[in-house]
C-alpha cells in the first residue's frame, strides 16, 4: 500500500502539465476490480494480468469483456450500462474480500460513493480524451471533427 506521503503525491501531480508524466513506486502486486463496457476495458485487464495484478471481479455489459472474464475465470456482473451497480453488487461479486484499487475504464454508470469507497487505496476513471476540454461522450470523435492534431487520454480520481 502506498505511503500516506506517496498517496499525496499522486494526489498533487498534474498529468496535463507535461507530455510524460511517470509515478515510480516500488512495485507491489495490488488487487483491482475493473468496470467497464469496451475493447480498452479487455485491454487495461490483460495488461493488469501479465503484470502480475489480480483482477478479482468485472461489471460490464459488453460481451467481449464478460468473454474475457470467463476466459481468466474472473467473477463478473452482466449488467446494463443503464442499470444501477450498488456497493452490494460488487461486494457479493468479491465475497467480502477486500481489493486495492477500483478501474472504471469506459464506463457510464455512475458510481455510489460506498463503492468508490470500499477500495482500499483509491478509485481511477479512465477517460478517452484530455479533461476538462473533451469531457462527455464521444470526446475522440468530437477532437477529430474539430481537426485536432494531438490528442490523449486521461487517467484520474
Amino acid at each position: 500500500m502506498p505511503s500516506r506521503a506517496q498517496r499525496r503525491d499522486l494526489q498533487a501531480m498534474r498529468f496535463d502539465d507535461s507530455p510524460r508524466c511517470t509515478l515510480l513506486l516500488p512495485m507491489r502486486r495490488f488487487s483491482t476490480v475493473l468496470l467497464g463496457d469496451a475493447a480498452v476495458t479487455v485491454r487495461c485487464g490483460q495488461l493488469l494480468l501479465e503484470s502480475g495484478h489480480s483482477v478479482l471481479a468485472v461489471v460490464t455489459a459488453d460481451g467481449r469483456v464478460a468473454g474475457w472474464a470467463a476466459e481468466n475465470r474472473i467473477a463478473c456482473c452482466y449488467l446494463p450500462a443503464e442499470g444501477a451497480l450498488t456497493h452490494g453488487d460488487v461486494e457479493s461479486l468479491l465475497a467480502g474480500a477486500p481489493f486495492d484499487l477500483l478501474f472504471s475504464v469506459h464506463n457510464l454508470r455512475i458510481l455510489p460513493p460506498a463503492l468508490l469507497a470500499a477500495a482500499r487505496w483509491m478509485a481511477i476513471n479512465y477517460h478517452d480524451a484530455p479533461l476538462p476540454r473533451y469531457a462527455g461522450l464521444h470526446a475522440t470523435s468530437w477532437a477529430i471533427a474539430r481537426g485536432e492534431h494531438r490528442h490523449g487520454i486521461v487517467w484520474h480520481r
